[in-house]
C-alpha cells in the first residue's frame, strides 16, 4: 500500500506495454495514492471503520475517474 509498491507496479506495467506494443508506448494509468501513515494510525487505534472508510473513499475516487 505504500508508494514503494506503486513505483514497482508502474515500472512493471509500462515495461510489459513496451515489450508487447513496442516503440514509445506506455500504459494509461489512473492512480490514487494514500498517505500510508494515516492508514497505519487508524490500524494502531483499531479504528477499522475509519480505515474502511478511508480506503473505500479511494476506491470511489478511482471509480469516479473511470476505473
Amino acid at each position: 500500500m505504500s508508494w514503494h509498491s506503486s513505483t514497482e507496479y508502474y515500472t512493471k506495467i509500462n515495461t510489459a506495454v513496451v515489450e508487447r506494443l513496442g516503440g514509445h508506448r506506455s500504459a494509461q494509468v489512473l492512480l490514487d495514492s494514500n498517505d500510508l501513515s494515516t492508514i497505519r494510525d487508524l490500524q494502531v487505534a483499531e479504528d477499522w471503520a475509519g480505515a474502511d472508510a478511508s480506503l473505500a473513499a479511494t476506491g470511489h475516487h478511482l471509480q469516479d475517474g473511470g476505473a
